[in-house]
């Protein structure tokens, strides 16, 4: 059955729409993707009726119009004359229309290296073909026409891309025919399936919103981006675009989506009402700022964290706040207070969406509830997501009343989010068996609940859960798929061996092509965030600080620059790599065991791929985490890199001049200084072999050319290794490349 990853209602579709759909549901696997009446990439957005998409085939895109042959007074290929209430009405041809849905995202692809050919007959096409058409739905092959008229029919409608009324109804096709008609649609096939990698980049092209993190423009900025596209997987978006109107609540666990989920539904709710403000709220100011960065193109909404909003309201509607000791606190109350009794308007917001919400107070939500307009809660546009695990903050123990009581009226509308989607399934394993020794609720399982358990065609609701009762914390599973590497746990003698290894494994990261901007640096506490990054600063790394209130409040991710922040600070946030520093300074007292252990399982949960925690002392935490096996310190003496390019020109590779000015620019751009240089090529049609000594080294290069293949040797005792990698790979612009990286002088360990 075919993956449908847009809901579809039958009263909402026109009867040719219910039709195809049907025919696609039941005839095609769950290879191919479905998308109905979605707006795609491009400066104007095309909403073609159905989008097709399977990685070993192609893309389609396909309009169904319900007109009737008889009222159809003239055509061509770019329109159609239609008669209809006395009046002719001149409209796009369908076939036409489906063309030009598709063109703006494929001209878009087609700036993708890794989704063209790299070389030879078909070098900047497309790795796959697209195709369009039209199904009209009450159109018959065996209408009488004359010769002339049959003439214009087919020059406008050429059948290989027009599905008639005998194609779609019942008794029409059969599965094998239907799938005929819609592979001749096709110009032509490579006989080559897309990869994994591949196909996310496709779905990240037409719907850039799905993109995880603030990457929603980067085949705008960089047409030749090569880094791997994170992106929500099927499930995900599915998710996401089933919400309908009315309360709402989403209760997942760590990693499967909340946030990005949240981001979709602002822009949708945006795009429907663009006159109308949105409120999206969060405890994190740091969050605050990282969803005002991913949000900064959507218009009329305003993104900030709670205390924020209740200044706002403060100032916009003179509320007094009585002196306290906690201001904040007393904040908090009084604006909560003045919604409740009338002196701050309710109903000033088209949609309120609250993120994080386990870390809501009772009275916070009460009033947050009353904001979105609408007269009950069927009306009102209100999204709560949270996740009990994750609740950090002293005095809060999650969402531990019933939701009714503060007003939010989710029966039947309630989603359970049991699967993991951002760590690796080793990093996932590893925090799930640490929280366990520590959190005693009972978890709920997929299976006790019957999670998700609605119709994806006919639109109903989920029963999945009650919101009179209180939500337990959910039982986890990892759908990343992705296996990578285990964590790591090392202990120092001292707080100064702690930093020193940190920094080390920063740069091992960096000089393996991670950007500073993919690592994090994760503490408990403010202060040691802030000793940590004076040491990392003093070390010559890039750095944004976000345990300075300022830097927190303006956060914007930069790829030049790691983050340093507390683990309160990065919730709901996510990094290829990240390093957990400090794991023996959270207290561990009966009181406080419980809750430093959610804590460390927060920020054990940000990482994507790489997992690294440090501690220079022992605790409750330290004697659980199985402990990595050290080398003895060495001398790291500099980084070797082995780089095996395939797919490459063979004309690139069988040119020895223009191989050695390439590892010329590489070994400069390294900052590497050339001593000399000595390249041979084998003759007409082999490869080349060269070397350039380096005072920091060697950079050598082999090619074969026959093969479309190059190794490269990389050591570099100084110098920043990865941008030697991004030279010489965007130079051979190779189909696919590995890269080992060997920090020379610490052990035998390859550390890529």
């Amino acid at each position: 059955m075919a993956q449908i990853l847009t809901p579809l209602k039958k009263s909402k579709m026109t009867v040719g729409e219910w039709r195809f759909t049907c025919l696609l549901r039941d005839y095609l696997d769950d290879d191919y993707l479905v998308w109905y009446n979605v707006g795609t990439n491009g400066n104007a957005r095309r909403y073609p009726d159905f989008l097709i998409f399977n990685p070993a085939y192609g893309l389609w895109c396909l309009e169904i119009k319900d007109w009737y042959l008889g009222n159809v007074t003239g055509m061509n290929p770019k329109k159609v004359v239609l008669k209809a209430d006395g009046q002719e009405k001149s409209l796009t041809n369908p076939i036409e229309q489906a063309r030009d849905c598709c063109l703006p995202v494929i001209n878009h692809m087609q700036k993708d290296q890794r989704l063209c050919h790299s070389n030879g007959k078909y070098q900047g096409k497309l790795l796959f073909p697209w195709g369009f058409g039209a199904v009209m739905c009450n159109w018959q092959r065996s209408s009488r026409l004359s010769a002339k008229a049959g003439e214009l029919l087919q020059a406008c409608f050429p059948p290989h891309l027009t599905w008639y009324k005998e194609d779609i109804l019942e008794g029409g096709l059969d599965r094998d025919g239907f799938l005929a008609k819609l592979h001749a649609m096709l110009p032509y096939r490579f006989p080559v399936r897309l990869d994994d990698e591949q196909s996310k980049r496709v779905r990240a092209h037409i719907y850039p919103e799905f993109i995880v993190g603030a990457q929603g423009e980067i085949f705008i900025e960089e047409p030749d981006h090569t880094e791997i596209v994170k992106i929500m997987d099927n499930a995900q978006e599915k998710e996401a675009r089933s919400l309908g109107s009315g309360h709402r609540v989403i209760h997942g666990v760590a990693g499967s989506g909340k946030t990005i989920i949240l981001q979709h539904r602002v822009r949708q709710l945006a795009e429907a009402h663009p006159q109308k403000p949105i409120l999206v709220v969060c405890y994190n100011i740091l969050l605050a700022s990282l969803l005002k960065a991913r949000l900064d193109d959507v218009v009329n909404i305003e993104v900030c964290h709670f205390h924020d909003w209740c200044g706002q309201m403060k100032t916009q509607y003179d509320i007094k706040i009585p002196r306290s000791e906690n201001y904040a606190d007393k904040l908090a109350e009084t604006i909560c207070a003045a919604v409740i009794d009338g002196r701050i308007p309710r109903g000033q917001y088209h949609a309120v969406l609250i993120d994080e919400g386990h870390d809501f107070a009772e009275d916070w939500l009460r009033a947050l509830v009353k904001m979105p307009e609408g007269a009950n809660s069927k009306e009102q546009q209100l999204l709560l997501l949270y996740d009990d695990v994750q609740t950090l903050y002293p005095g809060r123990h999650g969402i531990n009343f019933s939701l009714s009581s503060v007003g939010i009226q989710a029966q039947g509308r309630t989603r359970i989010l049991h699967t993991n989607y951002r760590n690796s399934e080793e990093i996932y394993r590893y925090a799930d068996n640490f929280i366990h020794h520590f959190i005693s609720n009972t978890a709920l399982s997929a299976a006790t609940e019957n999670a998700l358990a609605h119709d994806d065609i006919d639109d109903e609701e989920s029963t999945t859960m009650n919101s009179e009762q209180h939500i337990p914390i959910v039982a986890g599973t990892s759908g990343g798929g992705r296996n990578g590497h285990e964590p790591e746990f090392l202990s120092f003698a001292s707080r100064n061996e702690e930093a020193q290894a940190i920094i080390a494994k920063i740069r091992t990261w960096h000089d393996e092509g991670t950007p500073y901007g993919d690592i994090a640096v994760l503490c408990h506490a403010k202060w040691q965030g802030e000793i940590l990054a004076k040491k990392l600063y003093a070390a010559g790394l890039p750095l944004q600080n976000a345990t300075d209130g300022n830097v927190r409040k303006n956060y914007r991710p930069d790829p030049q620059r790691l983050l340093v922040c507390t683990i309160h600070s990065s919730k709901g946030s996510e990094f290829p790599r990240v390093i957990v520093a400090g794991v023996d300074t959270l207290p561990d007292g009966t009181a406080n065991l419980e809750q430093s252990a959610r804590i460390l399982y927060v920020g054990m949960t940000r990482a994507q791929e790489r997992l690294c925690l440090t501690a220079a002392g022992d605790n409750a935490f330290t004697r659980v985490l199985p402990q990595t096996v050290v080398d003895t310190p060495r001398h790291i003496t500099g980084s070797h890199a082995l780089l095996d390019c395939y797919g490459c020109d063979a004309a690139l590779l069988g040119d020895a001049e223009g191989l050695e000015d390439l590892l010329r620019e590489a070994a400069q751009a390294a900052g590497a200084t050339i001593l000399a240089a000595h390249f041979h090529h084998f003759g007409a049609g082999a490869g080349v072999t060269g070397v350039l000594l380096l005072a920091e080294s060697h950079l050598s290069i082999h090619t074969w050319p026959e093969h479309h293949f190059a190794a490269l040797d990389i050591y570099l005792c100084s110098g920043d290794i990865a941008r030697a990698r991004r030279i010489i790979e965007a130079a051979l612009r190779p189909a696919h490349s590995d890269w080992r990286v060997f920090p020379r002088g610490c052990g035998d360990k390859v550390l890529s």
